[in-house]
């Protein structure tokens, strides 16, 4: 994470800075060895006060969660609290059930908490973090992903198609701001705005539960190609950003359509990325050390293992 914030978010940070310098015509001559030592002291950290995590904000909520939680993590997993996990998945395991989850993320939309930090709602993410931990914590609530499953699916769709309904509400007119809501009411506080958090909510449980259910039924398989798309996830999302933002530094200053610059950027992009790992990320222990990436021999014994004939006989 760290080391993803000094070398890559920070020279996103410095694209940035000289773009809109170049756009608003303010002078801005430093390099970006010049320009270092800013980010050091105003974006590196969290609670400075422009902290800029870029596309690491996700890790950047997982650490603080994981340390918030690990207490309550570990008594869960140990002596009494394993009652507490085996009487939830108990009633969660039934039909339905699962749906009731939503609700929380429904109050938290709704009445919403102040932040301890600008731009990171913490109370409503972390109830993902919450669930996402006790969903796998025991088999009765993956057999309760099993049986309300394609309820989710169906659920989804139409909440999606509903949801979308209100964000588009005129086909001339598809902007994604607030300046939709004078078409189905006021902001928060309003009965239109409490309805729209509670269908948002439930379409996002919805989908999250289908498509867990999906993955479970049709892609609970491994080959050759996913166990490596597998291990380049962490690296690829770490560095994308950088790369979509280098790259398209120079590709918009290009006169051509729209169009042939997205495409560029877009295949730019996934070709940089897959030679970047391929060449430098994989290679040694110290850079898949810092990417996140299984050592060399942890790796290998997983390959063996995995490999391994099952009780069955059949490899796994």
């Amino acid at each position: 994470m760290m080391f993803g914030m000094l070398v890559f978010v920070s020279a996103n940070h410095f694209a940035s800075a000289v773009h809109w310098a170049s756009r608003y015509g303010y002078p801005f001559s430093q390099s970006f060895f010049q320009y270092y030592p800013t980010f050091l002291q105003e974006k590196l950290f969290p609670f400075q006060s422009d902290f800029g995590p870029g596309a690491l904000w996700f890790i950047w909520y997982l650490f603080f969660y994981s340390l918030a939680l690990l207490p309550l993590f570990l008594y869960i997993r140990r002596g009494s609290g394993r009652g507490i996990t085996s009487w939830l998945g108990g009633f969660f395991e039934k039909r339905g059930a699962l749906f009731l989850l939503a609700i929380p993320i429904a109050l938290v939309l709704i009445y919403w908490p102040p932040s301890l930090l600008a731009n990171f709602p913490i109370f409503y993410y972390i109830i993902f973090f919450i669930y996402g931990f006790f969903l796998y914590s025991e088999p009765s609530f993956q057999r309760g992903i099993d049986k309300s499953g394609p309820i989710a699916v169906v659920g989804g769709v139409v909440t999606m198609t509903l949801y979308m309904t209100l964000i588009f509400p005129v086909v001339y007119r598809m902007d994604l701001g607030n300046s939709y809501w004078p078409m189905i009411g006021d902001g928060p506080g309003t009965w239109t705005y409490t309805l729209y958090c509670i269908l948002r909510s439930f379409n996002c449980w919805f989908w999250l539960i289908g498509l867990t259910y999906l993955g479970k039924k049709f892609l609970n398989f491994s080959n050759r190609f996913l166990r490596y798309a597998n291990e380049a996830v962490l690296p690829f999302y770490i560095v994308h950003q950088t790369f979509i933002v280098l790259i398209g530094f120079y590709v918009v200053q290009w006169n051509m359509d729209v169009l042939p610059k997205f495409l560029i950027i877009t295949i730019g992009t996934f070709v940089g990325l897959v030679v970047f790992y391929d060449l430098i990320i994989k290679r040694t222990n110290v850079t898949r050390f810092l990417f996140g990436v299984s050592l060399k021999k942890k790796l290998l014994q997983e390959e063996r293992r995995a490999s391994m004939p099952s009780e069955d006989g059949s490899a796994e």
